[in-house]
């Protein structure tokens, strides 16, 4: 087992922020992790103590290692607090290089499965923000810094950060709503959406003071609604008129109209399908249930047959230039098996949709199962499966049952699932 004292300080710059100083540090076996020094206030050391060590007996990291969570939460013997965490290698979005369109909906995309994860555990990141999530050499997002975290036990204390005031939802900015919630991480992960897609702020040119951020953030629309693009930026309407929609409920001032992870993931599988490029340069979204086959340019206005119309959408394309892999164009076929109960179900899995496992889709399947117990969702050209459901899920590894974390799914693969301590096989087979 992995001992503080086995840890040393690499050459890594160290960092200090109002919630503590953080370094790297490497084990004997060359793994790097960020140990982090907690600042308290004598008056919140046994509040935050508590929330720290309930967080961190939830195993975010081991059912999705995109969240890197901290996993230990340890006193020292000078009383301070100090939790550790994998390292991420990534970059925050203000770090990012330029990308185009196509990569911005898959890492979108790939934002919307981590979030989704911390959804179904009812655990709201309470810190959401271009810093705090970092997007990776190969695209892949991850969540970090969850000091700011509330977990759906109500016995557990609430944290005194609000969040980033650029970030923060209307309530939390008037004091109606004390504490970060899943609906105010909604509000901010539509602000980061927001950014990531069009790669600036939705108050870029609107606000310069914190009383102005207070006013745009506050009046139930999308900001970008507000502003003129200037030459070169991305006009909104090149993200397509459903993506458009999730951003104008989630700015709404009522909580409960803000968009969920499952239906932003939902819309940005489907957009990335519908992505097209035009002969100016310009890459867009178009819904075919609302052009009827016609397409017109958001950048420079020009109209054409979708049959004339170069999609570049799930793959990459010699004028839009990718470093993510490809996505795969065919639809395999998922074979759900369990046997006790005399289930056997057989679905088709286009690349363009989400496909959740579980008793919505499979009415007699056990109480012990989730509505939405198992996801299946294609991320960066991968098949990939999650667990999502309340009760645990095991997959069979080596010989061993284990925790089913975010795992790559091949044609051919057939895994042996523990579903609530029901046997169960997923076979993907090609079309």
């Amino acid at each position: 087992m992995l001992s503080f004292s086995q840890l040393q300080p690499t050459s890594f710059p160290a960092k200090s922020g109002a919630q503590g100083r953080v370094e790297q540090v490497a084990a004997p076996d060359g793994r790097l992790f960020m140990l982090k020094t907690l600042t308290v206030r004598p008056e919140a050391w046994q509040a935050t103590k508590v929330r720290t060590e309930a967080l961190t007996a939830l195993g975010l990291y081991d059912q999705n290692p995109f969240l890197a969570a901290p996993f230990v939460c340890q006193e020292t013997k000078a009383g301070e607090l100090v939790t550790l965490a994998l390292f991420v290698e990534g970059q925050s979005l203000e770090e990012c290089d330029p990308r185009p369109l196509t990569e911005l909906l898959e890492i979108a995309l790939h934002t919307a499965c981590q979030w989704r994860t911390l959804e179904a555990l009812g655990v709201a990141h309470g810190d959401i923000a271009p810093a705090n999530i970092l997007i990776g050499p190969d695209g892949a997002s991850y969540f970090i810094d969850f000091d700011g975290a509330c977990l759906p036990n109500p016995t557990i204390p609430k944290p005194d950060i609000l969040g980033q005031q650029p970030m923060m939802a209307p309530e939390l900015r008037n004091g109606t709503q004390p504490s970060p919630t899943l609906l105010t991480d909604r509000f901010a992960i539509a602000v980061f959406m927001s950014f990531l897609l069009l790669s600036r702020h939705p108050l870029t040119g609107l606000a310069h003071t914190p009383q102005e951020t207070d006013h745009w953030m506050s009046q139930g629309t999308w900001p970008e609604h507000a502003r003129t693009p200037t030459s070169g930026e991305t006009p909104i309407q090149a993200l397509g008129p459903k993506i458009i929609g999730l951003f104008d409920r989630a700015f709404s001032l009522s909580p409960a109209q803000r968009p969920s992870a499952d239906k932003w993931q939902k819309v940005l599988a489907e957009a990335r399908n519908h992505t097209y490029a035009h002969e100016c340069g310009g890459a867009f979204v178009s819904d075919p249930h609302f052009d009827q086959g016609r397409l017109t340019c958001p950048y420079c206005g020009a109209q054409g047959d979708r049959a004339k119309a170069q999609c570049v959408g799930g793959s990459t394309s010699a004028s839009l230039p990718s470093s993510l892999p490809p996505a795969i164009p065919s639809a395999p076929i998922i074979r759900f098996h369990m046997p006790d109960h005399g289930i056997e179900k057989t679905f088709t899995f286009s690349p363009s949709h989400i496909l959740c496992l579980g008793r919505d889709t499979i009415s007699a399947l056990p109480q012990t199962i989730s509505g939405q117990h198992l996801n299946l969702a294609w991320i960066r050209g991968q098949l990939h499966i999650q667990h999502i459901g309340t009760n645990p899920t095991l997959m069979e590894h080596q010989g061993q049952f284990l925790p089913l974390r975010l795992t790559v799914l091949d044609p051919g693969d057939i895994i042996q699932l523990n579903i609530v301590g029901e046997t169960a096989w997923i076979e993907v087979k090609e079309d």
